[in-house]
């Protein structure tokens, strides 16, 4: 598979210049084998190193990039990829396929997609979500789909999964909730009944 690989990259870079194939590596594999080899050809060639990869994870993206790869292209993406990725490092930018990226950058979620989505971590029900948030269980599952779409996921498994794994998920600083948004639920909160105003 890796002749092949390397095969493909060749043909790719037929026409791109006499240093391009010494900043294409292809690393396949997982870990710290693979960093090693990252960091040990980013030491060898003087401008970006663009890694060819068969998969991706978080962790793994922090351990390449760390290592000194400044493009990262999945080899399902290779014929599209990987010409754009040495013109965009070779101008100065990092290159990470979208996939991988939406699973890593933190994304922007609302106050009520936090709320619930700690909730789901916590193995709570729609309807206990709803009936802790004064929400219904419609809503509860508006705000979970939104979510999940940010986070890249589909289940409240691979959700959960996403935001625990230590190795490579988002980490529950992902759910804080802000002062600014604690301040504007407190006064949101709807009134329970019996309660007087003053």
């Amino acid at each position: 598979m890796a002749a092949g690989i390397d095969d493909q990259i060749d043909a790719l870079l037929s026409g791109a210049g006499p240093d391009a194939r010494e900043r294409v590596l292809y690393a396949p594999g997982f870990g710290a084998g693979r960093a090693a080899a990252v960091e040990a050809a980013a030491g060898r060639v003087a401008a970006p190193l663009v890694v060819v990869v068969d998969a991706l994870d978080g962790g793994d993206l922090r351990r390449l990039v760390a290592a000194g790869a400044r493009g990262l292209v999945l080899v399902s993406e290779l014929e599209a990829a990987l010409l754009p990725a040495l013109a965009a490092t070779a101008a100065g930018s990092v290159v990470i396929p979208a996939p991988v990226y939406l699973r890593v950058v933190r994304p922007a979620l609302s106050f009520r997609e936090k709320q619930t989505l700690g909730m789901v971590v916590l193995g709570l029900s729609n309807a206990e979500i709803a009936a802790k948030l004064y929400l219904t269980e419609s809503a509860v599952k508006t705000h979970l789909s939104n979510a999940f779409a940010k986070l890249g996921v589909r289940s409240r498994r691979e959700a959960t999964a996403a935001i625990l794994d230590p190795e490579s998920g988002l980490g529950t600083g992902i759910l804080e909730i802000t002062p600014e948004e604690e301040r504007i639920s407190v006064r949101a909160r709807p009134r329970r009944s019996g309660q007087g105003r003053g």
